[in-house]
């Protein structure tokens, strides 16, 4: 094994978030440049080739283009975020936000295609279908185990957006909700059977509607308690799914994920 593969290997995460942050962060150093949503899933391609090679390429793949799950969970995937989203958005205007004079809602037709190409969608072949089963295979099937690795995986993903912030394309609360996304998506992702793309398909629900859309009703304080409200109610649904589906959320007991794995379980 050559150096850098044995360096890889030894480092296996570490070298991930690196990359995910660079390939990601570059962006943001242009005039009104942002991130670029592929970064995490350039890293996890990179260090999955350099330290497993053709099959651990396989494996990370299949996880990435598991699309058989039950319909259910795609529709829940939608429901999610856009529920959050306009619920978000009608406390707002009950605690006395000014309410959009006029809303397009064709907004989302309309953005679709580009949002299909660049938005965060593209961060969850990196994120879900490398870091968290990674995650889950060092710190184990146990329930404490699973959170950890999804506290992680939010920790990192968290870290990842700074500089929205820095830019003020998203409100600093953002960075500390993306913990409670991260619980959602976990359930999600344990719940459907390791399916990555209904977890993407949230992720593009959550950038369209409650970004292109519904973040753009409201402005200066207005928009500010709009970004905390829809926050905490991600955080209110992380809550629930935790008390009610416990610190595994979701995640079969005795089971241990492959690193890079095809989705299927293997005895712990």
């Amino acid at each position: 094994m050559n150096t850098l593969a044995s360096f890889v290997k030894r480092n296996s995460f570490i070298t991930f978030v690196v990359l995910a942050y660079l390939f990601s962060w570059w962006p943001a150093l242009l005039p009104d440049g942002g991130l670029l949503p592929h970064g995490p899933m350039l890293a996890a391609l990179i260090v999955v080739a350099i330290g497993e090679g053709r099959a651990g390429i396989k494996t990370w793949w299949s996880r990435v283009v598991h699309f058989g799950t039950s319909w259910q969970w795609y529709a829940l995937a939608v429901a999610i975020p856009a529920a959050i989203a306009l619920a978000a958005a009608g406390i707002n205007i009950l605690l006395g936000a000014q309410a959009p004079v006029q809303i397009d809602w064709t907004v989302p037709i309309k953005v679709l295609p580009i949002m299909l190409l660049l938005s965060g969608m593209w961060e969850e072949p990196g994120w879900t279908a490398y870091a968290l089963p990674h995650l889950n295979a060092r710190f184990g099937s146990s329930p404490t185990g699973t959170f950890a690795a999804t506290l992680v995986t939010g920790l990192v993903r968290s870290g990842w957006h700074l500089p929205l912030v820095l830019s003020g394309s998203i409100y600093w609360t953002d960075l500390l909700f993306v913990i409670a996304f991260q619980i959602v998506f976990t359930w999600l992702f344990n719940s459907s059977g390791g399916s990555v793309p209904v977890v993407m398909l949230s992720h593009l629900v959550s950038n369209v509607i409650g970004g292109e859309l519904v973040g753009t009703w409201f402005t200066g304080a207005d928009w500010a308690r709009e970004a905390w409200l829809r926050g905490g109610l991600w955080l209110l649904l992380a809550v629930v799914l935790l008390l009610v589906a416990g610190l595994r959320l979701g995640r079969k007991p005795g089971v241990q994920m492959e690193k890079t794995g095809t989705g299927q379980p293997l005895a712990a």
